[in-house]
């Protein structure tokens, strides 16, 4: 089990604001440096790219093994872990490799034969997050919000922590059941076999089931912060992750100093092999939230140093200065995501990288630079922001707008009837042409809360007479404390009534008997001093 943490709180105040500061300077200073320059990728030569972007890689980068910090654990298939054998490797990301596993005594503590481990880089500033991640996870699983905790079951659920020595210090590692594939897996699915988007009732249900498990996240008190298709796993009964490619390093692919740090060979992930499940359908849909990493208190301001989200699901408080980080961040790249697998294309969709004359993908881009093409899409899309945003806007470096121009209400309904899927109706598209507009509200202020987008009617058509109540049950207001105080209070002195009635009763009863009429008033009195 995880050793006790201690609580890690967010930079707040005068930190908050040097830190952001620092680093628009720092990108600023390495734009200039580095203008025109490729990126080195001598040191990933292995990696396949077998999808066009190279975000997309499904091999980790070699100089994430080495000499330092925020280095990944070497780890081979058939390799003993905590008590678990490695089977095969479901991903990996920016600060953790991610393994199938299955335990050495064939059976887990907590009744899994399939369990996936998350083992993080040994980065020390990267484990106290990974610690926190673990830590909030075993308290949400503790939970209840005492109204069904419905949205509960789609969250992902924590059985043990352990730590393992690697070669430049520990690895901390969170077990968890095997869930199943990513949504990006699905979403690469439909595109390779050219369906485009999923069935208009599968984006729905998957929509909803995603908002149900941030409403409950967000009731707890806590934001996600990372909300992308990567994160998102469906649940896949009897889960196996599938025969994994492995991919043998050469010499000339590391540093000649790294070699003996680094794993005989990398193993590829389950996104690789799109051709061993069937898109999903509506009775298989069963979302699990995952990777608390980015977690922060809704009452806390956001980190910004460990941002992972894609681009072109970041909400406008993380490009216009002076404007908190809250949970409303969550809420936006659910629409983003809910309109990809609705209609197939996304949203708004930023390239991370330059591209030299021949096309070919160079250094990535800079935060400013991808703002600059970022924000000028939502003007264009949701029409033109509050005046006040529009005063933060210019002092936010962000390009000259012709506010005058612009159009007040955008372009999101010609957006939606030009992709939209030819299943959804004129009314349906209306629906969700609500639904996004309160989601993508300008004001985090004024955007919908998860709980209040459950409630939507673009959902109804999909929802059972279980799901109906339970969001009846949660709508439900609740009562004033002295209201439900007063009531605990009456409950009680009515159950004191009714005691003291049976002990009469009892009294009676002993009288009534001639051979205990002597000792019935004590044995009334002792039972009475009991209360």
């Amino acid at each position: 089990m995880a050793a006790p943490v201690e609580e890690v709180e967010c930079c707040t105040g005068l930190t908050y604001s040097i830190r952001r500061q620092a680093r628009t300077l720092r990108e600023a200073v390495s734009e200039k440096l580095h203008k025109n320059k490729e990126i080195d990728f001598a040191y990933s030569k292995c990696d396949p790219h077998p999808f066009p972007h190279p975000e997309s890689d499904r091999l980790e980068h070699c100089y994430k093994y080495g000499a330092g910090n925020g280095k990944f654990l070497p780890v081979l298939l058939e390799q003993e872990l905590g008590g678990y054998t490695v089977k095969a490797k479901l991903g990996h990301g920016n600060f953790a490799s991610v393994w199938q596993a299955e335990p050495a005594n064939g059976m887990g503590a907590h009744g899994h034969d399939s369990v996936a481990i998350k083992v993080c880089t040994n980065s020390k500033k990267d484990s106290k997050d990974d610690v926190t991640e673990a830590r909030v996870l075993m308290k949400l699983g503790n939970r209840t919000d005492g109204r069904g905790d419905f949205g509960k079951g789609h969250i992902m659920k924590v059985d043990e922590c352990f730590r393992v020595a690697g070669h430049f210090g520990d690895h901390f590692c969170i077990v968890s059941e095997a869930i199943g594939p990513s949504l990006d897996y699905y979403l690469n699915l439909v595109q390779k076999q050219g369906l485009g988007s999923f069935a208009y009732d599968v984006s729905k249900k998957v929509t909803f089931q995603l908002l149900s498990a941030t409403a409950w996240l967000h009731k707890a008190g806590y934001g996600h912060g990372d909300i992308h298709p990567h994160n998102i796993l469906m649940k896949e009964q009897g889960f196996q992750a599938g025969k994994n490619a492995k991919r043998y390093l050469e010499p000339m692919n590391t540093k000649p100093q790294d070699l003996k740090y680094m794993p005989e060979y990398l193993v590829s992930c389950i996104d690789d092999d799109l051709t061993v499940r069937a898109p999903l359908t509506f009775e298989n849909c069963d979302v699990r939230l995952a990777d608390f990493g980015q977690t922060f208190k809704k009452n806390h301001p956001r980190r910004l140093y460990k941002m992972t989200t894609p681009k072109g699901n970041r909400s406008p408080e993380w490009a216009i200065k002076r404007l908190p980080i809250t949970i409303g961040i969550d809420i936006w790249a659910i629409a983003c995501i809910a309109y990809r697998m609705t209609t197939g294309k996304h949203l708004m969709f930023v390239e991370e990288r330059y591209k030299n004359e021949s096309g070919k993908y160079t250094q990535k881009r800079t935060k400013a630079d991808i703002n600059i093409d970022h924000m000028p899409m939502m003007v264009e899309l949701l029409g033109t922001p509050p005046a006040w945003l529009i005063s933060k806007w210019k002092m936010s470096g962000l390009p000259k707008m012709n506010w005058a121009a612009t159009s007040p209400e955008g372009t999101l309904h010609e957006r939606i009837t030009q992709d939209r899927p030819a299943s959804m109706s004129e009314v349906e598209a209306t629906l969700f042409e609500d639904f996004l507009r309160k989601a993508l509200a300008w004001d985090h202020r004024y955007r919908a809360t998860a709980q209040e987008l459950i409630q939507h009617e673009w959902f109804q058509s999909i929802l059972s007479d279980e799901e109906k109540m339970a969001l009846a049950v949660m709508a439900a207001p609740k009562e004033c404390i002295i209201t439900s105080f007063f009531k605990r209070g009456c409950r009680g002195l009515r159950s004191f009534q009714e005691k003291i009635e049976a002990l009469f009763v009892r009294k009676e009863e002993l009288e009534a008997e001639s051979f205990g009429a002597k000792e019935s008033p004590s044995i009334f009195t002792a039972e009475l001093l009991r209360l």
